[in-house]
């Protein structure tokens, strides 16, 4: 290939139903990348629309808001948002198995 093309191979175990084998087909193949913080899906709450997690915080656990932005292998890619204070930042310590948690309970 060149530097302006690429060869992509694709395999299926399975073709659609009236799929012409015969001739060329035409595709078009999206590639994305996110940058944000990888989160364990089990761990995000949702209420009212608001997706969340809960971190410890000087004892207490407290709501952090999530923006979700890929989901794979149970795993979530959240932005990576240092301005709103209301949102999840580097260092904010998640609580995991813990499924009983509210604003303010105190963590031992």
């Amino acid at each position: 290939t060149s530097a302006s093309q690429t060869l992509l191979v694709f395999y299926s175990s399975s073709l659609p139903r009236g799929f012409d084998t015969t001739r060329t087909q035409r595709m078009q193949a999206s590639r994305g990348s996110y940058t944000g913080f990888r989160i364990p899906a089990e761990v995000v709450r949702a209420d009212g629309g608001t997706t969340y997690v809960y971190i410890f915080k000087e004892g207490v656990a407290e709501k952090r808001e999530v923006d979700i932005l890929w989901e794979q292998n149970g795993y979530y890619i959240v932005s990576a948002n240092n301005t709103d204070p209301g949102m999840l930042k580097l260092n904010d310590l998640i609580i995991l198995n813990d499924t009983k948690l509210y604003e303010n309970k105190f963590i031992d």
